[in-house]
């Protein structure tokens, strides 16, 4: 893995070193088509991890994604490691909403939907 990790330094040095370190430690050569469509954000989920919107857009486009809970539960597992911020979520429902096309009805829903799997969790 390090010698990837040094190619794709090379081949996209304004992307930092972290973000290829952990896209490259996930996905192997797969990070280099993340890579390729740099992302705006990313998101600390609840065990300290980083998330970042390439990877949101990789899964959405090669996993079939239908659901926000295929993202957060079946596909990426960010959901699972615990509770994201209020504002975190609304990140993410957000881009998903974009990404999938959801009118306002269909985003409210899919947030309430994730909400909902934390109520035991208060």
């Amino acid at each position: 893995r390090l010698e990837l990790i040094r190619e794709l330094q090379a081949q996209f040095p304004k992307v930092s070193g972290r973000k290829i370190e952990i896209l490259t430690f996930r996905y192997g050569t797969i990070a280099e088509k993340m890579l390729a469509k740099p992302g705006k954000y990313e998101i600390s989920l609840a065990n300290g991890e980083i998330f970042f919107e390439e990877e949101i857009d990789y899964i959405c486009e090669e996993e079939e994604i239908i659901k926000a809970s295929d993202l957060f539960f079946r596909r990426s597992g960010i959901g699972t490691v615990g509770r994201l911020g209020r504002e975190q979520l609304k990140i993410v429902i957000d881009h998903l909403s974009k990404k999938l096309s959801w009118d306002q009805k269909r985003k409210k829903e899919e947030m309430a939907e994730i909400e909902k799997r934390y109520l035991w969790n208060r």
